[in-house]
């Protein structure tokens, strides 16, 4: 025992000592494994009064829309535009905008002769114009959009332009209206007078709906988040809305951006057409669709706008159709990175889109580098609660489900949830968003208070430091990101409700905590699947080989290899099933398993959401009417189960199982029995029925009856007869490579699937084949595994127990790292490593659980032959020289950019060989002639002198030169002679090379 203590202190001192730079929190932490922060002053957050973008770096879709301390707005038709250098935030409906330099602090200004209805702007010579074509024809104007002051600048020629949005083109000085917005009637163009808005001309069809050729753009039935008539049902299939056409030009293009299908559906998105001009015609995308997001708690991107950020980056901000009560709820909205390619392909990034992304204006490329890198790590966790409403589980509140959501039974304060994370982790956000159970009224009136809660951390679940305080919250955020502003290091996330408005329940669709981004992992799978269907070319099946640990996969997809401009997010499973393909294409598909690197929690329903099997009491009263009172039972693992009836009167009782046998009963309860002060019982039957599984008893049944003050309460106890654990097959788990090479090191990984047990120690016995391996070390896969011992008990058997602080409950959970070497001589055979015992500590009980084992057979290669790269380290060190002297540019003597981008790979592949370890003789000297090749080519590149005569001056002497060669190629008998004329390297003599040595010649002709 002293021994062990030892250990544990020389543990803590060893933790205490790397903490440089943090310190331990000092609220509310005492015990011995204190959450760590970076800076508690920063700490804890409160209301940021903001109205869009709540933090300084980063967002997190969806946002919430917020005006003072007005009821969150409908985040409708949102436009985002830029203005004398400031951007500007339009949504439908609204008297008014908001305004920011850096996308960060945005300020609202009011405008009260602002068109009401879906909302457009344009910038026409220096001013800002805003209309909304939906309800009237006014359009009005200001030079000055910060003070909000509009005045009338004309009207249009109809009140029908509905989704209006305008273009207009400074290179022409025309103006252009795009309107429309429906199932069957498309979108059009026409082009207006710039002062009077009149049409000039007819108006011209630019795109209509197409879902038989575009599986995106089909409403499908089962697609539906919440229905938005009630008049008919939808049917299977529907032709979707086209609407919200948005113009946007882009070097020398115009894109028009619509969206399809409808704000009620998951698969609500966008797409884009593109056009030479701006009266088209217009060409499809076949990378359709731009934005669509399906899964998570944010599904629908669309109907928005597309805009250019301070430094010419494209973003698309959507609208999103956000589920309350399971039904029709407010809209809010989505912003993701859009690009354009070197083709002129425009494709939007909505992969990882609903966990936090940097805002614009902080990276340089945010089509390829937004997303933070923070996951998910609250996903399908262990979820405590203060209390449930029935059918509003605590499971739901971490699901990713759009419409399901946790719900306390009430909404008084004090009503919380916890989430335990499974191991410490390193969380850098959390967002809250609320969901509205049993409220009164239909929450229109501004409030000096809204939800009003608080974010607490633990590594215990005891002891707790608050990280965020909203307290008295005076915002209506349906949706609530916190970007923390240091680091802090903990297991266990707990929301408390201080004040829910409306008289509601506490209730919350998600608590999402995201971080780890060390401990994260994203994983390339090899073995991807894809099935096209026969019958309807729109859909695709994908399935792929399950990553053992992964929480999720993004599966990439696109109509070119290096294009995989679209995608999906799958939790859990390893399958897919499509239906936004387009038809004429064929597709290429990729899939990326992501992981927290936290353990992976398996809900057991019988525990949290009840056995299925009731207890009735029957109630007789003396003198009154006969009642039934019903309770679920539940699960507790040899933790006494107890269920109350309170308000026992003088009477009859009858206990049974609901729709089942009689327990107890039917029995006379008298007044001095139920009537007193007596904390003890004043009725009690024992051992009334007994409980179990299989053939295998867990306890009895009993009841116990307690006096109180005007009634007794009768309790109903399922007592087990020692610690029970569920009938569970923990599993223990070999990894590592299946190869190894003679004579190196290599480390084999134990994890462990627990089943959903809590386990905090174990006794591991390996066994290996002492002829091929010998033991080196063994340590925990984390800071929080601990080896108490490890041992060698044999020549060929190895002991290992551990210790888990905070315990490990998931699969496929990492818990030691046993490392091996392969013995001198062992070549070109197999070595085994098995778990002969596996005993598991459970926690708090004290069992000890038998895991299955494993075995792991590995192969030892043979000995790599002696390989000479002499060559090839001589002709990298030329390359590099070559390239690291050569100039970019069009003058004689300096290369393209492309010839030396294409050096650069050459040599970097020829790096490759030379640096890996098992490269054969032939992979060396096939790169050694790769690298040679390489390199004239790039020689050959040169930017020629036109002073092809070399006689001091570019001339018509050399012009000559050019014209008597002209037409002669490498496959011309006189090449070699003829080659001095071929300036581009491109081994033929033509007009190039003729407009390359012309261009040269002095003069100012030939200059201009």
């Amino acid at each position: 025992m002293k021994k062990f203590l030892c250990i544990l202190l020389a543990l803590i001192m060893v933790n205490l000592c790397l903490m440089s730079g943090v310190v331990l929190a000092e609220v509310g932490e005492t015990n011995g494994n204190p959450v760590v922060i970076g800076d508690p002053s920063v700490l804890p957050v409160g209301p940021s009064g903001k109205s869009f973008i709540q933090n300084p770096t980063t967002y997190c879709n969806p946002i919430s829309l917020t005006q003072g301390s007005g009821r969150v707005l409908r985040g409708g038709e949102p436009v985002i535009t830029m203005f004398e250098d400031d951007y500007y935030l339009f949504v439908s409906m609204q008297r008014g905008y908001w305004w920011s330099h850096d996308f960060k602090d945005w300020t609202w200004v009011s405008a009260s002769n602002l068109a009401s209805g879906i909302i457009g702007v344009v910038e026409i010579d220096g001013k800002l114009y805003s209309y909304a074509g939906n309800s009237n024809d006014r359009v009005t104007v200001t030079d000055d959009p910060k003070s909000g002051i509009w005045t009338d600048a004309g009207r249009f020629s109809s009140t029908n332009y509905g989704d209006a949005a305008m273009l207009y083109d400074e290179e022409t000085g025309r103006l252009f209206m795009y309107y429309g917005w429906s199932q069957i009637l498309g979108i059009r163009v026409v082009e207006l007078d710039k002062t009077t808005f009149k049409e000039i001309g007819e108006p011209v069809v630019c795109i209509w709906g197409d879902p038989h050729n575009h599986g995106w753009e089909t409403r499908y039935s089962d697609d539906l988040i919440f229905p938005y008539f009630d008049h008919r049902e939808y049917r299977p299939e529907e032709y979707g809305w086209t609407e919200g056409g948005h113009p946007l030009k882009y070097n020398g293009k115009y894109y028009l951006l619509f969206a399809s299908i409808g704000l009620e559906f998951y698969s609500y998105g966008h797409g884009v057409y593109v056009a030479d001009d701006p009266m088209g015609p217009y060409v499809y995308s076949e990378h359709n669709p731009l934005t669509m997001k399906t899964t998570g708690v944010a599904p629908g991107a669309g109907h928005g706008s597309i805009f250019q950020d301070r430094d010419g980056n494209v973003w698309t901000v959507c609208m999103t159709g956000y589920a309350l009560d399971g039904g029709r709820g407010d809209t809010l909205i989505q912003l993701f990175p859009t690009g354009v390619d070197e083709e002129g392909v425009m494709h939007g990034k909505v992969e990882y889109g609903d966990y936090p992304q940097y805002l614009p204006g902080v990276k340089a490329d945010p089509i390829n580098d937004n997303y933070t890198g923070w996951v998910l790590l609250s996903l399908d966790k262990r979820v405590e609660t203060s209390s449930t409403l029935e059918n509003y589980w605590p499971a739901f509140a971490v699901d990713e489900d759009a419409k399901s959501y946790w719900s306390a039974q009430t909404g008084d304060p004090g009503e919380y949830m916890t989430v335990d994370l499974g191991a410490v982790c390193d969380i850098r956000g959390i967002q809250v968003l609320w969901d509205r159970a049993g409220t009164s009224g239909g929450g229109w009136g501004s409030l000096d208070r809204y939800q009003s809660y608080t974010v607490e951390v633990s590594n215990d679940n005891q002891n707790w430091t608050l990280i965020i305080d909203k307290s008295n919250n005076p915002q209506d955020l349906r949706t609530d990101y916190i970007e923390l502003p240091t680091s802090v290091h903990a297991r266990y996330v707990k929301l408390t409700n201080v004040f829910t408005p409306d008289n509601g329940r506490f209730a919350v669709k998600a608590l999402r905590v995201f971080g780890n981004p060390e401990e994260a992992t994203f994983t390339k799978v090899e073995n991807v699947t894809a099935v096209r269907s026969i019958v309807d070319r729109r859909k695709a099946s994908v399935v792929w080989e399950p990553v053992p640990g992964a929480e999720g996969y993004v599966v990439r997809y696109g109509i070119e290899p290096d294009k995989l401009y679209n995608s999906y997010m799958v939790y859990w499973d390893n399958y897919l099933n499509i239906r936004s393909l387009n038809v004429d294409p064929e597709y290429y598909f990729e899939v990326e398993a992501f992981s927290s690197g936290t353990p992976h929690y398996f809900e057991n329903t019988f525990e949290t959401r009840g056995r299925g099997a009731e207890l009735d009491l029957r109630r007789q009263p003396t003198g009154g009417s006969t009642t039934t009172d019903r309770v679920m039972t539940y699960e507790t693992y040899g933790r006494d189960e107890v269920y109350v009836f309170e308000n026992i009167t003088p009477g009859t009782y009858t206990l049974s199982h609901t729709f089942g046998m009689r327990i107890w009963g039917p029995q006379q309860l008298t007044e001095e029995q139920l009537i007193g002060t007596s904390t003890e019982p004043t009725y009690t039957a024992l051992n009334l029925m007994e409980f179990g599984i299989g053939t295998t008893r867990w306890g009895t049944i009993g009841v116990m009856v307690y006096p109180g003050e005007t009634s007794g309460r009768i309790e109903v106890v399922l007592k087990y007869d020692q610690a029970v654990e569920p009938d569970v097959q923990p599993e223990v788990i070999l990894t590592g490579s299946d190869s190894v090479q003679p004579g190196s090191e290599f480390t084999v990984g134990i994890n462990l699937n627990t089943d959903d047990q809590d386990i905090y120690a174990e006794d591991i016995t390996l066994n290996f084949d002492p002829d091929v391996f010998e033991y080196v070390a063994t340590t925990g896969a984390n800071e929080d595994i601990n080896i108490m011992d490890s041992k060698l008990i044999d020549t060929d058997t190895l002991r290992i127990i551990a210790a888990n602080i905070g315990g490990v409950n998931g699969s496929n959970s990492p818990i030691l790292n046993v490392s091996f070497k392969v013995k001198s001589g062992v070549e070109n055979t197999i070595g085994t490593i098995a778990v002969t015992q596996a005993k598991l500590g459970v926690a708090p009980s004290g069992a000890v659980l038998d895991a299955t084992l494993a075995t792991k057979s590995i192969s030892i290669g043979g000995s790599t032959p002696s390989v000479d790269k002499t060559a090839l380290i001589s002709a990298i060190n030329n390359a590099q020289s070559l390239y690291d002297d050569a100039v970019v540019g069009t003058e004689p003597g300096q290369y393209p950019q492309e010839a030396k981008d294409a050096l650069l790979d050459a040599i970097n592949a020829a790096k490759a060989v030379k640096n890996d370890p098992s490269a054969t003789q032939s992979q060396v000297d096939n790169a050694v002639t790769a690298l040679n090749t390489a390199v004239q080519a790039f020689e050959a590149a040169v930017n020629k002198s036109p002073d092809i005569n070399d006689d001091g001056i570019t001339d018509v002497g050399d012009l000559a030169i050019v014209a008597y060669y002209y037409g002669k190629t490498s496959a011309s008998e006189d090449w070699a002679a003829a080659k001095i004329a071929d300036m581009n390297g491109d081994n033929k003599i033509d007009i190039v090379d003729l407009a390359y040595v012309a261009a040269n010649i002095p003069g100012e002709v030939f200059e201009e």
